[in-house]
């Protein structure tokens, strides 16, 4: 997008040329994805607008946050209302 708007269609034209030479087939459907009009009846796409996914997505990210953040701290601020709040 930056080339094209900077005035540099061929450094866009010779990135999709080595996509499609390194044999990245399987980028080229999300590359069409903002060109597609309903993605959701897309055969490439329609996994991604179904509930079943959308839940796994949800299960994914929880279990993403709850492993990064297992050992970090409370903040004191935080740490100092809970004890507030215990001894209140």
């Amino acid at each position: 997008v930056n080339a094209v708007q900077s005035g540099h269609p061929a450094k866009v034209q010779a990135f999709l040329q080595h996509v499609a030479r390194s044999g990245a087939g399987e980028w080229e459907a999300w590359f069409q994805l903002p060109f597609v009009k309903d993605p959701g009846a897309h055969p490439a796409f329609r996994v991604y607008f179904t509930k079943e996914w959308a839940s796994r997505l949800v299960v994914s990210i929880h279990n993403l946050l709850t492993t990064a953040f297992h050992d970090v701290p409370l903040p004191a601020l935080v740490s100092q209302s809970l004890q507030s709040r215990e001894t209140a």
